[in-house]
C-alpha cells in the first residue's frame, strides 16, 4: 500500500492557535473595555448525510494511465448511517472596533457494513458482489477566518469574512473476515480560500438573529441561520439550521507506490444547537 505523507491535524491546530494568540495579544479594544471580546462556542448539528465517493488508481502495467474507480453512494451501498451528528468548536476574538478573527474546527466519523450488490473498484482494489464490506469514513474541517464588520442602521451588525479552510477526508474499506490492512485506505486534505458574509440583528433585549454564509471557489459552502438567547451576560444558547457542502478531488502524493485520486461530494444539513461563553 502506498505510504502517503500527510500534514497532521494537530500541527494545523497549533498554527491556528498561534495566529489567534498573536492577534489577541495585539488587540487594542477601542470601545467598551468591560464588554466581552473573546468567545468560545460549542456546536452540534443533528446532521443528515448524502455522500458520493470514488477512488481512482493508476494502471502502471496496463494502459499506463488513470483508471476511474466505481462511483459509490456511501449510504445505500456502504451502509453508512444517514444521520450522524457533527460537532464543532469555534474560538473568536474581536480586535479593535471593526475587526475579528475566528478559528473553527468540526469533525464527524461514520462507519457501517453492507453486503455488496455489485462489484466495486476503489483505489485499485476490487470488492466482489455478495461480499460484506466494512467501511469507515471521517470528515474534518479547520477554518481560520478574519472578519471586518460595521453597524448598519441602529443596531444591526454586518460584515465580511476572508480566510482559509482545510477539508480532510479519511476512507477505509475492507472485506469482513480479512485484516483492515488488506483493504483500501485513503486520507486526503484539500486547502482552499474562503469568503463569507455575516449579519447579527437584535430581536429583543435577550434575543438576536444570526445569519452567516461562507463559500470557496471549489464549490464548497456553508450557510447557517438561527437565533441566540442571552441566558446571562457571558452565556448564550443558540438554535438554527445549517447546510454544508464539501467537494474534494485530490491526487495523492506518494513516496512509494503509485498515485491515486480521491473524489468526494458530501451534502450535510440539519438543525444546529450551540452554547457560547464570552469573556
Amino acid at each position: 500500500m502506498p505510504i502517503r505523507p500527510t500534514r497532521p491535524l494537530a500541527l494545523q491546530l497549533v498554527v491556528a492557535g498561534t495566529l489567534l494568540h498573536a492577534a489577541t495579544a495585539q488587540a487594542q479594544p477601542s470601545q467598551g473595555s468591560d464588554a466581552p471580546r473573546t468567545w468560545l462556542q460549542l456546536q452540534g448539528v443533528a446532521a443528515h448525510w448524502q455522500m458520493q465517493t470514488r477512488g481512482d488508481s493508476f494502471d502502471f502495467f496496463g494502459s499506463g494511465g488513470a483508471v476511474q474507480g466505481t462511483p459509490i453512494n456511501t449510504e445505500d451501498e456502504l451502509g453508512l448511517p444517514r444521520r450522524k451528528p457533527v460537532v464543532g468548536l469555534v474560538v473568536g476574538r474581536r480586535i479593535g472596533l471593526h475587526w475579528r478573527i475566528e478559528v473553527e474546527h468540526t469533525q464527524s466519523q461514520r462507519q457501517g457494513s453492507a453486503v455488496l450488490g455489485r462489484e466495486l473498484h476503489v483505489d485499485g482494489m476490487a470488492y466482489a458482489a455478495g461480499s460484506t464490506l466494512e467501511s469507515k469514513v471521517g470528515l474534518t474541517t479547520l477554518g481560520v477566518l478574519g472578519g471586518w464588520s460595521t453597524t448598519v442602521g441602529e443596531a444591526t451588525e454586518a460584515g465580511v469574512l476572508l480566510g482559509g479552510q482545510w477539508v480532510r477526508v479519511t476512507r477505509r474499506l475492507h472485506t469482513r473476515g480479512t485484516p483492515a490492512s488488506l483493504g483500501s485506505e485513503g486520507l486526503e486534505t484539500a486547502t482552499e480560500p474562503v469568503l463569507g458574509l455575516f449579519v447579527q440583528h437584535p430581536l429583543a433585549p435577550q434575543w438576536r438573529l444570526d445569519g452567516r454564509i461562507t463559500a470557496s471557489p471549489a464549490g464548497n459552502y456553508q450557510a447557517t441561520l438561527g437565533v441566540q438567547w442571552l441566558l446571562q451576560r457571558k452565556l448564550s444558547l443558540g438554535a438554527g439550521y445549517r447546510v454544508t457542502r464539501h467537494k474534494l478531488d485530490v491526487e495523492s502524493f506518494v513516496i512509494l507506490g503509485f498515485p491515486s485520486n480521491m473524489v468526494v461530494d458530501a451534502k450535510v444539513h440539519g438543525p444546529m444547537f450551540s452554547a457560547t461563553l464570552a469573556f
